[in-house]
Order: structure tokens, then C-alpha cells, then sequence
């Protein structure tokens, strides 16, 4: 199959314009464009067109490339004598990848949103106590607050500490699966903490020397975003105050 690319005048003096499209063939097929005189200005120029096969049968068709406005009506035949104009079409592989991603991380959030409420309530009716880490990333006077797909409000980056993990070692894993911010635990700076009944918590410090790349990971973390002190969210500033 090859292509050709076609051109045709639309319009009149005061709306002139050019109609470009392509038209696939078939190898030995050639392709002719007649272009009637137009008399009157209120006729439609109509340019006719035809598909001529090795044996002189012609498709033809037409197009109405009349402009009013900003609109041009093409109307074409889908399809010819013995040769179909349709093309497959297949996707390029990182589309289909970004395609199965998506629709993993849309499934991911559902199941995550189903199952966090059960979980809560399990912790709550048999009292276990779970040990977080949060960090705190400033930039200048704005703080990085995250909005999970599980739970309403707006949160600092922070994950539950594995066992035999230590608290900064988490703060800096979840810092980096959350929002995908790289830093060494060595960066990060205790500022407090604190227990309370679901369990320890820590909150980290984190300075970076420039505007970190932000990019959540699409199944935990929905938004993150830098804001100005006066407008850190209530629930996030409790944690930023509290006591020692």
C-alpha cells in the first residue's frame, strides 16, 4: 500500500483556504482528480476524484470542499472495487504498556480503598499498635502534603516501618515509593516523636538543596503538591506541632 497526499482550493475570495488529505492505494492503482469549473459563487466547487485499476474499472468519489466558516464536510467511499481502504491499526508497545499500567493502578486504588476501612477496624477491635514514619519536605516556606486514594484529607509522606527496619531507613523508603523523591536516611533530621494509641510515630525533616520531581505512584499517593505555610491543612499542622 502506498499513500498520496492531495491539496484542493476551498472557498471563495473573501474565505479562501487549502483542504489537505491523504488517500491510501494499492500498488498499480493510480489516482486522477478532476476539478469542475464553478460559474456561480453560491455553487459548491465540488472536486471529483477517482481510483483507477489495472483494468480501467474506477471507484469514484466525492468530496465537498466547501467552506463556511471554519468547517469543511469531506465525504469519501470507505471502500474500493477489489481493494479496501481499511489500515489496522496497532498500538505502539509503550501505549499498550501505559494502557495495563493504568488499569493496574485504577485496580490497585479499589481494592487498597475496600480494604483499609477492614483493616482499621481489625487494628481498633484487636488493638494492634502499628510504628510509623512520616517526613516532612520543605521547600523554602512550602511543605509537601500528599492526598492517599484510601482516605480523605491531605497527609505527609509516610508508611508503616517494617520490622527490623529503623525509623529513618522507612521515612526514606516510603519518601521514595510514594513521591519518588531519592534521599539517603543520612538527609533526613528527627524533629520529633511522639505515641500515641494505634502506636509510635516518627516525623523526619527533610531540606532538599533544590525543587525535588515529583511523581506519585498512582495506587497509594493520588496528589502531592508544595504548599505556602498559612495554607498547610489542619490535620497535617497537628502532626507538625505536636508534643514531643
Amino acid at each position: 500500500m502506498r499513500y498520496a497526499s492531495l491539496c484542493a482550493p476551498v472557498g471563495g475570495r473573501g474565505n479562501a483556504g487549502r483542504l489537505c488529505f491523504c488517500v491510501w492505494t494499492a500498488p498499480g492503482m493510480q489516482l486522477a482528480i478532476h476539478q469542475p469549473k464553478v460559474s456561480s459563487r453560491s455553487q459548491r466547487p465540488e472536486h471529483q476524484y477517482s481510483v483507477v485499476q489495472g483494468g480501467g474499472d474506477q471507484a469514484p468519489g466525492v468530496f465537498d470542499s466547501h467552506c463556511n466558516g471554519n468547517r469543511a464536510k469531506v465525504s469519501a467511499m470507505s471502500s474500493l472495487q477489489g481493494t479496501s481502504m481499511r489500515r489496522s491499526r496497532k498500538l505502539p508497545a509503550s501505549r499498550s504498556r501505559g494502557r495495563v499500567k493504568s488499569a493496574f493502578n485504577r485496580t490497585y486504588r479499589l481494592a487498597l480503598s475496600l480494604a483499609y476501612p477492614v483493616l482499621c477496624k481489625i487494628e481498633r477491635t484487636f488493638r494492634v499498635r502499628s510504628n510509623v514514619a512520616l517526613v516532612a519536605v520543605w521547600h523554602g516556606e512550602s511543605l509537601l502534603v500528599v492526598r492517599h486514594s484510601y482516605r480523605l484529607g491531605h497527609a505527609l509522606p509516610g508508611g508503616t516501618i517494617r520490622a527490623g527496619e529503623a525509623p529513618v531507613e522507612a521515612a526514606a523508603r516510603e519518601l521514595c515509593e510514594e513521591v519518588g523523591i531519592l534521599t539517603s536516611p543520612s538527609d533526613l533530621v528527627l524533629l520529633r516523636r511522639w505515641t500515641q494509641k494505634e502506636g509510635k510515630r516518627w516525623l523526619f525533616d527533610f531540606h532538599p538543596p533544590k525543587l525535588p520531581d515529583i511523581v506519585p505512584d498512582e495506587r497509594e499517593v493520588i496528589e502531592a503538591q508544595f504548599v505556602a505555610r498559612s495554607r498547610i491543612p489542619t490535620r497535617v499542622r497537628v502532626m507538625l506541632e505536636q508534643p514531643a
